[in-house]
């Protein structure tokens, strides 16, 4: 059975199990560059949305994914696509998020991907 874990707490959980790494070495600039894409999750998103907005628009077709592990899914596909050739970051919203089994990152969910907390 699992519990609710808030977003603080995944987050400490992300950045204290994935290591960014580029040439052999730990990433730690946090500095933003034109060429970094940028995905949300919230837990008032749907992961049928593009994840590319904060919070949902006025239409409520696009926003924020639901899911981590639907922002994780997407960003291998774009990998095993070729399409993701610069670093990205996935901003997880505050909130509740309700895992129904576990999280798993492996090798190919690595730099050039970072997840961050945010509001």
């Amino acid at each position: 059975m699992y519990k609710n874990i808030k977003c603080n707490f995944l987050a400490t959980l992300f950045f204290s199990s994935l290591l960014n790494l580029q040439k052999g070495g730990i990433i730690m600039s946090n500095d933003r560059t034109d060429r970094e894409l940028i995905f949300y999750v919230s837990p008032i998103g749907n992961d049928k949305w593009s994840g590319r907005l904060p919070e949902p628009n006025e239409a409520g077709n696009d926003g924020p994914f639901a899911t981590i592990t639907k922002a994780r899914d997407t960003l291998r596909n774009m990998k095993k696509q070729g399409t993701l050739s610069w670093p990205v970051k996935v901003y997880l919203r505050g909130g509740i998020y309700y895992l129904t089994k576990p999280i798993v990152f492996t090798y190919e969910d690595s730099w050039p991907i970072t997840y961050c907390a945010t509001h």
